[in-house]
């Protein structure tokens, strides 16, 4: 939380600022994350999903919101819920658009975060979602992970900050992935 603090609140104030009204969002658990919640209209009604233990606290105080929790087995680093359970939670649920963050960027081994069963239902979320925003500090951007979500490709935004490698960013660009400077 304390890492890269101000670039994750202009990330959190920009990806809050897709949501809009009456969508179904899911936001994901992380540090990242969690500044979309801390930034989202207080009064702007939507329907949101977390599987984020501490991400339910936040949204809850919401006033218009509609909030589903996703159920599954806790890791009990991040208090995310992921598995089979959360996977089954999921079906036939589908999402407007799907925020992430991730532990690591690569170009040639894609999105990743430590946890297998994580990443596996992070998976199976962005398969729900008609859109999948990505948000990530720079720090992220180079890195690999244990658990892979998905390749760079099949997300349709990544919303970081500017202190990133000039050159990395541009040949992310041009993997068809829309780029949000914040």
């Amino acid at each position: 939380m304390v890492l890269h603090a101000e670039e994750k609140r202009r990330i959190g104030r920009a990806a809050a600022g897709l949501v809009k009204e009456n969508m179904a969002v899911f936001i994901g658990n992380g540090s990242t994350t969690m500044e979309i919640v801390r930034h989202l209209d207080p009064v702007k009604p939507f329907k949101a999903f977390t599987n984020g233990l501490t991400h339910a606290m936040e949204l809850a105080d919401l006033t218009p919101l509609d909030l589903s929790v996703i159920g599954g087995d806790l890791r009990w680093k991040s208090y995310a819920m992921v598995g089979p359970l959360a996977k089954r939670a999921l079906e036939g649920v589908y999402f407007d658009l799907v925020f992430l963050g991730v532990d690591g960027i690569s170009l040639e081994h894609g999105l990743t975060i430590p946890s297998l069963n994580e990443a596996e239902t992070a998976r199976y979320i962005m398969m729900a979602g008609r859109k999948t925003v990505i948000v990530a500090d720079h720090s992220k951007f180079g890195k690999v992970t244990h658990g892979k979500i998905a390749n760079i490709e099949e997300v349709d935004q990544i919303i970081t900050d500017d202190g990133g490698d000039e050159e990395y960013m541009e040949r992310l660009a041009g993997l068809n992935v829309e780029l949000i400077m914040a």
